[in-house]
């Protein structure tokens, strides 16, 4: 069978797969619910890929792979911007690509099985590659960009060397107007330092190119060799990893585009979910139990009300759904072993905590929603007699032993 595995920055997994009620929730048209995510899961050894990064390109083996697309997100939009197939060379040239944060890496087969790996731009991989400076012209520098910087606002900003290798901004940096590629911006004649063109995006900022600009007045671009400009890069615009733990946000960024958009519209619902019953659950346990969480979800959807819902979840997130129901909630499990359509499904999710729901799915499975709520009416009143009887024979049991 075909599978579509995703790979994120840290090298995790993620497979997306039909589910127990995955009909029921295409009937209720909640497509966001329609397929689980399964963390890490074994079958992602059958889509294993093997890639090296280095500052230059891209290498990969081909393996059984036949297929390898590279994509971009532009403007929300996924773009192909190169492919190769298995007759050509495993490699791709960051040059060749387009000046990016990061890149998704996709291969095919012939089973139709993918794999798609999200890889980060090296930092300083596409330094000053597609930034043009002009001279020093009746007090202003021209700087063109030969191409957009995707999903950034571009900034231009004016360093002065400060004391121990620092750079002091003067004035306020310059953004490129939305949709140009070209700036003219003022540089006093006694300035001396660096002229920065900056890419800010997601609360992060890089430097994509900078120049010197001298006593002369001569603008110098500068090549990543330079030790003062690596000193700017690892002091102002490093984005080093942080110790801590990524955030659910970093996280979900660090997966390709297709698990991002459905963990994003997953974990979406389960905040507006619990925001109306005021529970907390925390990003480690939100990211440890995609799997539950969206089971969980397509049992509320249903009509199903949960306790504990955090004790329910952790026990929805292993195992298939079915064995995890049954484990779960033994009697709703069997219920849909027995049931199959979705209307029954639903009826029975809606009933789950009635005792007599299996006795009614036994008398009439297969018969329909209306047969179903008949089988259960009269279950419960048979129950109700039978209690009533225990109760009486109770009484008289109590009188009996009274009177002796």
């Amino acid at each position: 069978m075909p599978l579509a595995i995703d790979i994120n920055k840290d090298r995790q997994t993620m497979l997306w797969r039909r589910h127990l009620l995955t009909e029921v929730m295409k009937t209720m048209q909640v497509h966001d619910l329609t397929l689980e995510p399964v963390l890490n899961p074994p079958e992602a050894e059958d889509a294993r890929v093997r890639i090296e990064k280095s500052n230059t390109s891209i290498k990969w083996e081909w393996g059984n792979w036949t297929r390898v697309d590279i994509t971009v997100n532009q403007s929300e939009q996924v773009i192909v911007v190169r492919s190769y197939a298995v007759f050509q060379p495993p490699e791709a040239k960051w040059r060749d690509l387009p000046v990016v944060n990061e890149v998704e890496v996709r291969f095919r087969n012939d089973n139709g099985t993918t794999a798609c790996a999200v890889l980060q731009v090296p930092e300083l991989t596409n330094f000053g590659r597609d930034v043009e400076f002009g001279g020093w012209i009746q007090g202003s520098v021209q700087i063109r960009l030969s191409q957009p910087v995707a999903d950034a606002r571009v900034e231009v900003e004016l360093l002065r060397p400060g004391q121990h290798g620092t750079f002091k901004l003067k004035g306020d940096p310059k953004a490129f107007p939305a949709g140009e590629r070209q700036l003219d911006i003022l540089v006093p004649d006694d300035f001396f330092g660096i002229i920065a063109v900056v890419a800010k995006q997601h609360r992060s900022e890089r430097l994509i190119a900078a120049a010197d600009f001298n006593d002369y007045g001569e603008v110098v671009p500068q090549s990543i060799v330079n030790d003062r400009l690596q000193e700017v890069i690892d002091r102002r615009y490093s984005l080093a990893a942080k110790p801590k733990p990524p955030s659910l946000e970093e996280w979900l960024r660090s997966w390709p585009s297709y698990s991002h958009h459905r963990l994003a519209a997953l974990y979406d619902l389960i905040r507006q979910h619990f925001s109306k019953r005021q529970f907390i659950l925390d990003d480690e346990y939100l990211k440890a139990h995609p799997t539950g969480l969206l089971r969980y979800l397509t049992l509320i959807q249903c009509g199903f009300d949960s306790p504990d819902p955090k004790k329910l979840i952790r026990r929805l997130n292993h195992n298939s759904f079915q064995k995890a129901l049954n484990s779960a909630v033994p009697a709703l499990g069997a219920a849909m072993t027995a049931l199959r359509t979705p209307e029954e499904k639903i009826w029975a999710i809606q009933n789950a905590r009635n005792p007599n729901l299996q006795e009614a799915v036994n008398e009439a499975k297969n018969e329909g929603v209306p047969a179903l709520r008949r089988a259960l009416h009269l279950a419960d009143k048979r129950a109700e007699a039978i209690a009533a009887w225990q109760s009486r024979q109770t009484a008289s049991s109590v009188a009996a032993d009274a009177t002796e």
